[in-house]
């Protein structure tokens, strides 16, 4: 179903009128960006959408790649680079949880999210549990 552009910037005025402190919240965020990914698709410049939004192009266009659905079923590409060198991070998990075993040298991997999200210095079996319990 298609989003009604004139609702979303409805919502998004309604919501600084109302709440101009706070962030827009996840929902409406997801909606936006979601439209604003597939008008992207179809050749609709930020600018455009900037202005019958009422968002600034860098807030629709980070919305945008954070909500954008992978044409590949909801799965995004991997790449896997070579790390000179990694730096140790720590994961908070409940301590009820029973976590991979260290990873040897050559096994250390790291992982960032589309939104920039980090993890450094673990094992596949850790990154594996990690995105487990972060989705």
């Amino acid at each position: 179903m298609a989003e009604d552009p004139a609702v979303l910037a409805g919502l998004l005025v309604e919501h600084r009128k109302t709440d101009s402190r706070v962030g827009y919240p996840p929902q409406l965020r997801r909606r936006v960006g979601s439209y604003v990914a597939r008008r992207r698709a179809e050749g609709v410049k930020f600018s455009g959408l900037a202005s019958e939004l009422g968002v600034t192009r860098t807030t629709l266009a980070k919305w945008a790649r954070m909500w954008a659905v992978p044409e590949s079923g909801g799965f995004s590409e991997v790449v896997v680079v070579a790390s000179a060198a990694v730096v140790p991070s720590a994961v908070v998990v409940p301590s009820s949880a029973v976590l991979p075993a260290e990873p040897e040298a050559a096994d250390v991997l790291q992982v960032v999210s589309p939104s920039g999200f980090t993890l450094r210095g673990i094992s596949l079996e850790q990154a594996l549990y990690a995105l487990t319990v972060l989705r």
